[in-house]
């Protein structure tokens, strides 16, 4: 048996494991590597769709399904199978359009499991759809995104942000909000968020609660922080996920994972 045997970690990627080029250092490589070998469960706990994400392409080793979608669902990419599908109501499209009159500044990204719909258009859209490599379904209204929607981006300029936030919470109620970067607001099922997956996994995994450790930076990342054995932040996080770290690690341009795992191993030696 390893040390790590029933113990899961899930890792937030931008600004968390991730540096600032996107890139995993070689120190957290080996750590990852050691936590794998030692019978750790390690993935990923990401904003994007799954097929956003690409864990081969991007070098990010995982060993068991990922939460994607910021909880929507879990997909293993060994066998290409989803647990969880969580997916948002269609009275959703009245909130997108009101938004679509509202705020003609911010556009609706409308994801299902295998297509992007866009609502509207901004200049953030454009750069996400670019680098995501996306070939979106533009529609002029939000019923004509037919599949079942896993979530909705609002991309929105930062000098509107809080004021979007503020409407949607207070006009519409009844979904999980979040932001996942400034420029980036999300509607999700209620209830659905990092944290309800993260316990999702871990009871497909057959993993306790105590032995579920989580690392993320991020206002999406809280509730999962929250439900983590210990709440791993790395320095450069914003200050509501400092506010409630357990450890704070180095920040992400320095192998925070790696510091994060050589914790574990010091309090699961100590248990031995």
């Amino acid at each position: 048996m390893g040390i790590f045997d029933g113990v899961l970690l899930l890792t937030d990627l931008d600004g968390t494991m991730l540096d600032d080029n996107k890139q995993i250092g070689a120190k957290t490589r080996e750590a990852v590597a050691f936590f794998q070998a030692e019978g750790g469960k390690f993935s990923a706990a990401t904003g994007r769709l799954h097929r956003f994400f690409r864990p081969l392409e991007q070098g990010v080793p995982l060993n068991c399904p990922a939460v994607v979608c910021n909880g929507g669902y879990l997909y293993d990419y060994s066998t290409g199978e989803v647990w969880g599908m969580h997916t948002v109501s269609r009275d959703a499209e009245a909130v997108v359009e009101a938004v679509a009159e509202r705020f003609p500044e911010v556009c609706a990204e409308i994801n299902s499991f295998a297509t992007t719909y866009v609502r509207g258009w901004n200049d953030i859209s454009a750069h996400h759809i670019s680098i995501m490599k996306l070939d979106p379904v533009h529609v002029s209204h939000a019923s004509e995104a037919v599949e079942d929607w896993s979530k909705v981006l609002f991309t929105v300029p930062v000098s509107s942000s809080e004021a979007l936030a503020k409407y949607l919470r207070e006009n519409h109620p009844g979904y999980y909000y979040t932001f996942s970067t400034p420029e980036y607001f999300e509607l999700m099922p209620p209830g659905v968020n990092k944290g309800s997956a993260a316990l999702e996994l871990a009871e497909h995994l057959g993993i306790s609660r105590e032995n579920v450790y989580c690392a993320g930076d991020h206002l999406n990342d809280l509730d999962m922080l929250r439900v983590s054995a210990c709440a791993y932040v790395p320095a450069n996080a914003r200050p509501e996920a400092l506010a409630i770290a357990g450890h704070v690690l180095p920040d992400n341009n320095h192998d925070s994972i790696a510091a994060l795992i050589e914790d574990l191993e010091t309090k699961y030696r100590a248990r031995a």
